[in-house]
């Protein structure tokens, strides 16, 4: 820790600057005060130990907020205010600070000589202020011996900065703030001030509460985007919004956000900057910069200023060849990732079983609860890839649908299955009075096919009756469930997550007075977990007519829940293949190969089934799994329907076995489930164990955000190169067969750092690169006729220089520059 030379409590924050005057320097003591304080001596004993020990101070200068104006009229009247003394300031001086930032002197005698202050001599003081905050703070972190820091903008460099150091005590926050008031411009009290991490977050409502007591507009709210990650998703400024950058060592974040994100570069600042190059205007206002430029090797004492260091571009980093180890920082408060990861295998028997352990479950190791949702459905295109838009779009891309089968194809075997199941729902002394079905399409179809077996199909038993959350078929003649006597009501969803639509029928069905006995009838349910299907069944659960209502199911599969908005594989897939595709039409040497990619793109406006994995040659689809398929218990080539299995169904059965995985993983330590940044990857050995295409597809598109990053892990980002190599050393075989699938994850990768892509050590990834250019040329051309989109896809990743978040940096190998977030 560095000498401290300032003085912070929780009143107030003090420091020693030297300002000229008539060509000498005066040294003056200020005392910056954010909030209110009890006026009495104690408020100034710390300052008198400090100024003490500070003889060449000759005035003392209180900064406050123009609120505060009352607490230093009566701090001046009393008693122990000043004391006497050899080398005790001659002059005490009280500026308050208005809405803009700026000074304005208070309790100044007519007859003082002392010139009044200028606002060059204001922005000196503030600057300085900051730099020592943040030299005192230490700020500036240091890498340990041995290792360096990988930042998320792309730089490798010793050290890395931490503005929440700076910001961590109040006063601190406030001066941060009171310079912000001086930086950033006047906005409306609807505004956001957006920072790119959480972590100097109190500098901002610190802003937002000098903003509302100097009188002056304030903003709304404090949000964070989260650096670089984060641009594109999280960061969306109104037109009257600000922006705050913790620090940078290049200006790239800011000017990134002015770019893309449309600010005007006045309403963004960065409030620390680190460089040897000077700060250009085209990223937005300067806070503070605290670099030293002088060269000088033997800097005075009271030097506030830093030297740059040296910071390289990953892809050229010299402390890297040095054989030092990269520390790399992620999240919004630059967590350093973990250095070793936990590596994942998934197995057979993570899917439970029938409740077996030990050496029984091992004995049907092949087997699993829900094997019969394939079996029965293989071969029907219920299972099925659903790219729909709306209410019904289905946030997992493959789902299960069963409209068109039940609708069209009554008499087919699964229609018979459902059928057989709701009758042996339904007791033989309360026959079905009426049927309701969720709303959604294939709801609707179960419960008319349901409606016309039980009901009639005759107009007067199918009322077709619609409300807000169901709809209702009823006997003829009835007006309402209360009419249908004691009846069965049932209830009916063709395809069940959560269950709360079920639940709020439910509620309703509660308050409908009647003899009736209600029924829930699910053809497939996908909850999120045992235990959420447990509560759901037991909150559907009730006593009528000394009968109770059961949650009766023909099939249930578990999965990943998912927000009804979300992307799914293909919609990341779209949006990473428009990004290579634009940053080849930016390089006319590669402008051609975009031709290259836009069959795909065409395609997966209409995909289907059979199309969700891409070959290596000419684009086509993987061909069928082999006919063993070892994570079903039956040979499907044996099969009833006599179909091949489909994309969507290895899909499903794959995303199935990774879900299991996830919670049931005797391999994991149980620590790294409730630690998610230091949690675990895929072994890259899985992709040797099912090494066949179309699975290794099915692996890369279902596994969740992180599970593929193996940036952290040397060894592991080896074993993922490796294996890389091996597979497009082999594109004109079937081992190579999944090559566009892995190069397209690590596109996605580099682009969205949180995204579900690969991610390897940039040493590792050149590696690889280098070697597939020996073998294809300098700019894969030998793969043109047979493999163009892949050759794109190499094309982006070698020449590209991406950042986390997704644009081109464009930087040199080397600057002259310290570490920063930015």
């Amino acid at each position: 820790m560095s000498e401290q030379r300032t003085s912070v409590n929780e009143d107030a924050f003090t420091f020693v600057t030297d300002i000229t005057r008539d060509g000498y320097p005066v040294f003056v003591a200020i005392h910056w005060t954010g909030v209110r304080f009890t006026p009495d001596d104690t408020f100034v004993q710390d300052l008198r130990k400090y100024l003490t020990l500070r003889p060449e101070v000759s005035e003392v200068w209180f900064v406050f907020p123009s609120d505060m104006v009352d607490l230093y009229q009566q701090l001046r009247r009393s008693k122990r205010f000043t004391f006497g003394g050899t080398g005790i300031p001659q002059e005490y001086r009280f500026f308050t600070v208005n809405a803009s930032g700026r000074l304005r002197e208070r309790f100044r005698p007519r007859t003082s000589s002392i010139p009044k202050i200028t606002n060059d001599v204001e922005d000196d003081i503030i600057v300085d202020g900051l730099r020592q905050i943040f030299r005192d703070t230490d700020s500036l972190a240091a890498a340990a011996a041995g290792f360096h820091f990988a930042h998320p903008g792309g730089k490798h460099s010793t050290h890395f900065i931490r503005a929440s150091q700076a910001v961590s005590r109040v006063q601190h926050a406030y001066f941060v703030a009171l310079a912000m008031l001086r930086a950033l411009p006047p906005c409306s009290d609807e505004a956001t001030l957006w920072v790119d991490t959480a972590s100097v977050s109190a500098g901002g409502y610190a802003f937002m509460d000098l903003q509302r007591r100097t009188g002056g507009v304030a903003i709304r709210r404090v949000e964070t985007f989260g650096g670089y990650d984060g641009v594109a998703a999280c960061l969306h400024p109104a037109v009257d919004d600000l922006v705050l950058i913790s620090g940078s060592t290049s200006g790239t974040l800011a000017r990134h956000v002015i770019t893309t994100k449309n600010v005007p570069a006045p309403r963004v600042a960065t409030l620390f900057f680190l460089a040897q190059a000077e700060w250009s205007t085209e990223s937005g206002r300067l806070i503070c910069d605290i670099s030293d430029r002088t060269g000088n090797l033997f800097p005075g004492v009271r030097e506030s200023r830093i030297k740059p260091y040296d910071a390289y571009e990953s892809a050229s980093c010299v402390i890297c060849g040095n054989g030092s180890g990269a520390i790399e920082l992620e999240g919004d408060s630059f967590f350093p990732a973990a250095s070793e990861l936990d590596l994942r295998m998934p197995s057979f028997i993570d899917r439970p079983f029938q409740n077996l352990t030990g050496e029984a479950r091992k004995a049907q190791i092949t087997e699993f609860d829900g094997s019969t949702y394939f079996f029965d459905l293989l071969g029907s295109d219920v299972i099925t890839f659903d790219g729909g838009t709306g209410a019904d779009r289905s946030p997992h891309g493959v789902t299960t649908r069963f409209g068109d089968v039940i609708s069209s194809a009554p008499s087919s075997h699964i229609a018979k299955r459902i059928l057989v199941e709701a009758k042996a729902a339904v007791a033989a002394d309360q026959p079905v009075g009426a049927v309701i079905s969720l709303l959604d399409n294939d709801s609707v179809a179960l419960g008319q096919f349901l409606a016309d077996h039980f009901l009639g199909a005759s107009p007067e038993h199918n009322l077709k009756e619609t409300d807000v959350r169901r709809r209702e078929w009823r006997t003829a003649g009835t007006t309402s469930l209360t009419d249908i006597g004691d009846g069965t009501v049932l209830v009916v969803a063709a395809v069940l997550g959560s269950g709360r639509a079920l639940t709020s029928i439910s509620r309703e069905l509660r308050k409908v007075k009647g003899d009736y006995h209600p029924e829930y009838f699910v053809a497939v349910a996908h909850p999120e977990s045992s235990t959420a299907w447990t509560i759901l069944t037991r909150t559907l659960e009730r006593r009528s007519n000394n009968k109770t209502t059961n949650l009766n199911y023909i099939w249930r599969l578990p999965r990943e829940p998912r927000f009804p908005d979300a992307q799914t594989p293909w919609d990341r897939e779209l949006v990473t293949l428009q990004e290579v595709g634009a940053w080849l039409a930016r390089h006319s040497a590669h402008s051609g190969l975009v031709s290259a990619l836009e069959p795909r793109m065409q395609e997966l406006g209409r995909l289907d089934s059979w199309k969700l994995f891409v070959g290596a040659k000419k684009g086509l689809p993987i061909e069928v799994v082999n006919g063993n398929f070892a994570l079903w218990p039956f040979d499907w080539s044996d099969h009833h329907s006599g179909e091949d299995p489909t994309h969507a169904e290895i899909y499903a059965t794959v995303a199935h076995l990774l879900y299991e995985s996830r919670r049931r993983n005797s391999q994991v330590d149980g620590r790294v489930l409730t630690a998610r940044r230091h949690g675990y990857v895929l072994n890259p050995a899985l992709f040797d164990r099912f090494n066949d295409p179309v699975i290794q597809g099915a692996l890369i598109r279902a596994a969740e955000p992180g599970e593929l990053h193996y940036t952290a892990d040397a060894d592991a980002s080896h074993a993922v190169a490796d294996l890389l190599w091996f597979v497009l050393d082999n594109i004109d075989s079937e081992a190579g067969g999944a090559a566009y699938e892995f190069l397209l994850a690590l596109c996605e990768g580099r682009r969205d750092r949180h995204a579900a892509g690969i991610r390897i050590a940039d040493v590792w990834l050149r590696n690889v690169l280098d070697q597939v250019a020996r073998r294809y040329g300098n700019d894969f051309e030998d793969l043109q006729s047979s493999s163009p989109h892949v050759r794109a896809l190499l094309l982006y990743l070698r020449h590209s220089n991406v950042s986390g978040d997704g644009s081109e940096s464009g930087a040199k190998d080397v600057e002259r520059v310290s570490g920063s977030a930015g």
